[in-house]
């Protein structure tokens, strides 16, 4: 009887570190079996078609889920067809649990996943990855007793159409037991700049729970190095910070000032840095999955800043309800960076920045294709921006395969002419398509549009920009393409 009791225990233990595994997710909770069923809320066309996304009017909010507990969000998934300038931010994320009234995420959408000021890049890290061409993804599991409610809303001046799926898990009733487990929040806030001798506080909530990190990002309003702000963090009321740190650089991870490149790691990162211009973008974030950071009945998480700054964040975290009230959610115009304000854009146009990762690069580094923001250019660029080829030497390519854009008989370009660019010609597959085009000007200025006719329609030959040589005048071998339109 003893050992029969022993072998319980044991097993009793083993199953208590599994379920430990599985709350903490990752590949350790995979053998856990337990009693769910999986399911998915989803734009799909359940008609057998293909179109699969929905559609938002200007204003218009819709509900994408309205899940019955007990159960859990594993996952989310998101891309977005919009074309008003700085999209990212004027469609607003809200989650709702059990039936609460005040949303415990409420976030533009971008800076939800990590975009933030509404840019676009790549990374991945442990909750959030964003995949190629806007695929939006979100790790955190939030679990919840009786539902589950997903809002968004298109705060923008256009129509957009949305691609969503929201991937859960249900369990048996009773099979959920909210105590002891905490809620899932995430709070937008932001500092057009912050008050001048005060910290910048990214969040401060009341309840028990667990402060599980935040995004910060950061534009300039002066040059300069910007990050000696050191992390506060008060627990329970305390007056003194229970942690307090050396600097914004060492909070996320980085040191030295970030110095070298963009950066992205499961915990801390820096995935889009601008270094230190005046109007530069930078964006951080510190994850605490490995070392949370509880409280009993509060918490405020301060950072130090420089003045003169433009910082947003989001502060995530899980908590029981009801929670604090959150600060009223900035008008649509004041959470936008001035370029986004005033953006031109190319009617019915792509723009080549959203198509940087499908272009292949030979004869050059990876890192010379990137995406260039040109607000700070006379002149003007659809969306401010551009994907620019920073290529070394006659013979490099950028390579645009055709075989998901068949079809295509013609095309007309905005390139970017400046001292640094040099000559290219456009080949489809081995035919020649434009034999030659000088980039060089003696100032940065988007050139007149130019118009290919393809020998045969696009899909199975790549269309390629090769570099054939540059202006005696200029001081480099640059490729800058700005956007595009189908047509001549």
């Amino acid at each position: 009887m003893r050992r029969c009791a022993r072998l319980i225990g044991t097993a009793a233990l083993l199953v208590a570190l599994l379920q430990a595994g599985a709350a903490r997710g990752g590949l350790s909770h995979l053998p856990v079996l337990r009693d769910a069923a999986a399911g998915r809320a989803s734009s799909s066309d359940r008609k057998g078609g293909n179109a699969d996304a929905w559609a938002f009017n200007p204003g218009q909010t819709r509900e994408l889920a309205n899940i019955e507990g007990p159960g859990a969000i594993t996952h989310l998934w998101f891309t977005i067809a919009a074309r008003d300038p700085g999209y990212y931010r004027k469609i607003v994320l809200r989650i709702y649990w059990d039936g609460e009234r005040s949303p415990s995420v409420e976030c533009p959408i971008g800076d939800f996943f990590g975009l933030g000021h509404g840019q676009y890049y790549r990374y991945s890290c442990a909750p959030i990855q964003i995949g190629d061409r806007g695929g939006l993804n979100c790790y955190w599991r939030m679990p919840f007793e009786r539902s589950a409610r997903i809002m968004v809303t298109n705060e923008s001046s256009l129509p957009m159409g949305m691609y969503f799926y929201v991937d859960y898990e249900r369990y048996p009733a009773g099979k959920q037991d909210m105590r002891g487990v905490g809620y899932f929040h995430a709070q937008y806030r932001q500092g057009r700049p912050p008050q001048k001798g005060a910290d910048y506080t990214i969040l401060d909530a009341r309840g028990k729970g667990v402060y599980v990190g935040c995004n910060f990002t950061i534009q300039l309003g002066s040059p300069g190095w910007w990050g000696e702000g050191d992390d506060k963090i008060y627990v329970d009321g305390a007056k003194e910070p229970a942690i307090w740190g050396t600097g914004s650089e060492d909070y996320f991870g980085g040191a030295w000032g970030f110095p070298n490149t963009a950066y992205a790691n499961l915990y801390t990162g820096v995935p889009l840095n601008g270094f230190y211009e005046t109007g530069a973008i930078t964006n951080c974030y510190r994850y605490h999955i490995e070392d949370p950071i509880p409280f009993q009945k509060a918490i405020r998480v301060d950072i130090e800043h420089r003045a003169g700054d433009y910082i947003s964040t989001v502060a995530y975290w899980y908590q029981t309800e009801p929670h604090a009230p959150f600060p009223p959610l900035p008008p649509v115009l004041d959470r936008l960076i001035e370029e986004q304000r005033n953006a031109y854009v190319e009617f019915a146009a792509a723009e080549i920045e959203d198509y940087a990762g499908v272009f292949r690069v030979e004869n050059a580094p990876a890192d010379a294709l990137q995406i260039e923001k040109m607000s700070k250019y006379v002149g003007k660029w659809s969306f401010n921006a551009q994907v620019v080829f920073k290529a070394f030497v006659p013979g490099a390519r950028l390579i645009l395969p055709t075989g998901g854009i068949p079809g295509l008989k013609s095309l007309t370009l905005w390139f970017t002419r400046g001292p640094q660019y040099g000559t290219f010609r456009i080949l489809q597959g081995e035919k020649v398509v434009l034999e030659s085009f000088d980039g060089y000007a003696p100032q940065v200025t988007r050139a007149e549009p130019v118009a290919l006719t393809f020998p045969r329609p696009t899909g199975t030959d790549d269309i390629i920009f090769e570099i054939v040589g540059r202006n005696e005048a200029s001081k480099g071998y640059w490729l800058g393409i700005d956007c595009a339109r189908t047509g001549g």
